[in-house]
């Protein structure tokens, strides 16, 4: 049944079921519930920001979304007619600079901790510190299954440009809603499964990271500025090799990432985005994120044959990038085909801001991540210049590694800034780290159904993974289960034996034994 008030029901994106399922399942640590934070250099008028968030709300369909997980195979996103979106005030006038830089941490913390009932919109918050007459700290607290980083950018800009002149461009003509039709189709593709699985099947495991210990992740981030001189010829180099900045700084992340994973063709995965090709798609807020692998040879002749080697691997693969990349990780014979995640941020949309002529300054984020070990390489809009941002599971990625990431990739840059058409420099002697065993190496012995209730689990598993035999003791990831999976299961165990499991129930039990195990304790 459609609750009241609500104007149409649709999917949820692939990347928005994955962020659901991990943010509900880690909510303890608030993993992807992200808080975006800047001082704007403008006197805080609290009724004029809540008449902006008011017209932001009608503007944008999924700052008036929430989701509906419980008992379906599928989770569906709900558009409603009309939300609110909250603006709490608070002063930090009666406090010195430090003391209020301190209580801004330490709100943000407390935030970060404060969860999302993801049935009802708005999935965002907004908190206005007033600092003192000239300036406030305008923060934004989001479940990152909406907004991506782009849509964040953009919404902040929408906001402060009404704020500080009173008006804006016509709506986006484009919705949220196009984009989750084209995955559709492209999951559906025949061409688009089999350029992956070709990709998939030919490509270099490679694994930085230690395997799964079973324990919460512990999050670290690792900030390095790229030397001046550096950052500016890397974008000399782009220019002479006639290639986006990104396909460079990609190409010296697979050569380090080659050469750490002792692999001569290196298999990275990359944050990719969807948005449609239509007018005003650009300003359309929403999460058109997926993350697909890219892999090329790490020893190439020259550092401007590696760069052509990506770009030409990126044009590839632009046709097929909407196929969701769960669907790509199962076509791999081994798996995981990659552990490390490589994203590159440059969002133009505040270079909108620079015409007010006020300062917004002091960035600050807290995010989270599912992936162990994630390198981020960000441009200021328009700067000659890079921040290297590297967030690691320190119970799977060794601060040490992280380091020799940071090393080498600072040192091909420093190569490819200095000539890009130079070979690459031989290692530095540094020993390879071991790709970990694939996980389906050695599949266990299957073992055969014992009762009535581990008949009905058995025969869920083999229906949501289309694959049978299955043994009891077989776990479901291992063969092929990922995050929408999963919830179909614990829909389907729902339906079937009238129990009710937490959507993550699968990370501790994910075999029909195990589960058969919780699932009659709650029934006797």
């Amino acid at each position: 049944m459609i609750p009241d008030g609500v104007a149409e029901v649709y999917p949820a994106a692939r990347m928005q079921v994955s962020l659901l399922y991990h943010g509900e399942t880690r909510r303890a640590s608030g993993a992807y519930h992200d808080l975006v934070s800047f001082r704007v250099g403008a006197p805080l008028d609290a009724d004029r920001l809540r008449a902006g968030l008011d017209e932001a709300a009608r503007r944008h369909d999924v700052l008036r979304t929430s989701f509906d997980v419980d008992g379906r195979d599928e989770p569906v996103q709900l558009l409603w007619r009309s939300a609110t979106i909250p603006l709490e005030v608070a002063e930090l006038r009666a406090a010195d600079p430090a003391g209020q830089d301190a209580e801004i941490e330490r709100f943000m913390a407390e935030e970060k901790r404060r969860p999302f009932d993801l049935a009802r919109p708005p999935l965002v918050r907004f908190f206005a510190h007033r600092r003192d007459e000239r300036s406030f700290h305008f923060t934004l607290s989001t479940h990152h299954a909406i907004l991506d980083g782009w849509s964040v950018a953009s919404l902040f800009t929408e906001l402060l440009t009404g704020y500080l002149s009173g008006s804006l461009e016509p709506p986006p003509r484009s919705r949220y809603r196009t984009f989750v039709e084209l995955e559709r189709e492209a999951k559906g593709d025949p061409e688009a499964r089999r350029f992956w699985a070709e990709l998939a099947g030919s490509a270099a495991r490679c694994c930085l990271a230690g395997p799964p210990s079973g324990a919460d992740a512990d999050i670290e981030v690792a900030l390095h500025d790229v030397p001046a001189p550096v950052a500016e010829g890397v974008l000399r180099a782009a220019s002479r090799v006639g290639v986006p900045v990104k396909t460079v700084l990609l190409a010296a992340h697979l050569h380090v990432l080659g050469h750490l994973a002792g692999q001569r063709r290196a298999t990275g995965g990359v944050v990719v985005h969807g948005r449609p090709e239509e007018l005003d798609a650009d300003r359309v807020l929403g999460l058109f994120l997926n993350v697909v692998p890219v892999c090329v040879d790490a020893a190439p002749a020259t550092w401007e044959d590696m760069v052509r080697a990506v770009f030409d691997a990126e044009l590839d693969l632009l046709p097929y990038r909407r196929y969701p990349g769960a669907e790509i990780r199962k076509l791999a014979p081994s798996r995981p085909l990659f552990d490390t995640l490589f994203n590159y941020i440059e969002f133009h949309a505040y270079r909108g801001l620079d015409r007010f002529g006020v300062a917004v300054t002091d960035e600050r984020a807290l995010e989270e991540t599912d992936f162990p070990f994630v390198v981020e390489v960000e441009r200021p809009a328009g700067a000659p210049a890079f921040l290297l941002r590297l967030m690691y599971d320190r119970g799977r990625v060794a601060p040490e590694l992280v380091d020799r990431v940071v090393r080498s990739l600072l040192a091909a840059l420093g190569e490819i800034a200095g000539d890009v058409t130079a070979a690459p420099a031989p290692p530095a002697g540094e020993a390879a780290v071991p790709t970990p065993p694939a996980e389906e190496s050695q599949p266990a012995p299957a073992r055969d159904a014992s009762g009535e209730l581990e008949t009905t689990l058995l025969r869920i598993f083999q229906d949501v993974l289309e694959e049978a035999p299955i043994g009891v003791d077989e776990d479901f990831f291992d063969l092929g289960g990922d995050s929408l999976l999963a919830m179909r299961v614990v829909a389907r165990v729902r339906a079937a034996v009238g129990v009710d499991l937490p959507m993550g129930v699968l990370f501790d039990r994910p075999t029909v034994a195990a589960l058969a195990e919780l699932v009659h304790g709650r029934l006797t």
